[in-house]
């Protein structure tokens, strides 16, 4: 609800992660940086890390999913708008 209200978007859960990215690009920040599964729109089967859980950190690994052509068209569009070349 807090990020609809700052955004003035509907925000979706299929849309939450496009909107953060949107917002860290439009930032003032020098650098920005975007996990993969973020910009891919992934969900808890691509977790990367869990706190204090010994096995099963650090073993994700880009596979297929990394073709969605519209994700990348659409950070590239932030990239543009935003002029973080």
């Amino acid at each position: 609800k807090n990020l609809a209200t700052y955004t003035g978007s509907k925000i979706t859960a299929e849309s939450c992660n496009t909107e953060m990215i949107r917002l860290a690009y439009s930032s003032v920040a020098k650098l920005v940086i975007v996990p993969l599964q973020d910009i891919l729109g992934m969900g808890e089967e691509a977790r990367m890390n869990t706190p204090s859980v010994a096995k099963g950190s650090w073993t994700w690994r880009l596979d297929e999913t990394g073709q969605d052509l519209h994700a990348w068209r659409q950070l590239r569009e932030f990239t543009e708008i935003f002029g973080r070349y």
